[in-house]
């Protein structure tokens, strides 16, 4: 059995020195009773959904004819890359995820910096909801095509969160009922094996899941009343060992449950 990852800096390891439990992956290869030979984790820090997406096309692909488990944790919407060398190599700079620079991808019209320039302006937060959405559900066919187990969740930023705003990221410019992205919101919970709990809120105290959920917190605050520090590094923000263990514990059960692994 294979068991191939993907993820951003949620997926650990954040700590330095690094720290080797943290990381459901690795804990998440521990309960499968996995070697380290027969874990792909394709996880970046700072990486961006295309990333993601890609990374497991090219994991999965390179390791067909082997019994095969994918397990993404998709991060936010606001991550662009910089693209690409002559080879197709990403040029993305993990220390700047947030750059928002490319290559003109419609050469007829974008070729003159100003109109190129003018294209971003014009680029709406409706546009990257629909993208995240498509690429879930893109990938989905990809995997039961191939008659693979999957498990799909979000690291922080919910599967809803183009209608109900967050503090990872705005509302969608067409509102709370956008007959497009309602579709595809609802399509992936009625046939997509996605998991909407997010990583994130496993560190929410009683009674706070929606508040660190949202991201209506202050992880750097050590007064904060809504997390449980044990389950957070330093930063206040990235999953600690111990909750990383637990989370894998979370994606354990519910592989089992949807796969009967």
């Amino acid at each position: 059995m294979k068991l191939i990852t993907s993820a951003c800096s949620f997926g650990g390891h954040t700590t330095q020195p690094h720290v080797e439990g943290e990381s459901w992956t690795v804990q998440l290869g521990k309960r499968l009773n996995l070697s380290e030979s027969d874990i792909v984790n394709m996880g970046l820090n700072g990486c961006s959904l295309d990333y993601i997406h890609r990374s497991i096309l090219h994991g999965v692909i390179d390791n067909l004819g082997n019994d095969i488990i994918v397990v993404v944790g998709w991060t936010s919407i606001s991550r662009w890359e910089h693209f690409a060398d002559k080879s197709g190599k990403c040029q993305a700079n993990p220390y700047e995820p947030y750059h928002y620079n490319a290559q003109a991808f419609w050469g007829s019209t974008l070729i003159e910096e100003g109109e190129y320039k003018q294209h971003m302006m014009n680029h709406t937060l409706f546009q990257e909801y629909m993208r995240r959405l498509n690429m879930i559900i893109s990938l989905a066919g990809f995997l039961n095509q191939h008659n693979i187990k999957y498990l799909f969740f979000p690291a922080f930023e919910p599967l809803d969160s183009w209608a109900k705003g967050s503090g990872y990221a705005s509302r969608s410019e067409t509102g709370q009922d956008c007959p497009v992205l309602n579709k595809l919101t609802n399509y992936i919970r009625e046939n997509v094996h996605f998991l909407e709990q997010t990583q994130i809120e496993i560190g929410a105290k009683e009674g706070y899941s929606e508040k660190v959920r949202w991201g209506l917190y202050n992880g750097n605050d050590e007064s904060c009343p809504y997390l449980k520090k044990e389950y957070f590094t330093d930063d206040g923000w990235h999953p600690s060992e111990l909750a990383h263990i637990e989370w894998s514990e979370i994606l354990h059960r519910e592989l089992n449950k949807r796969w009967e692994l």
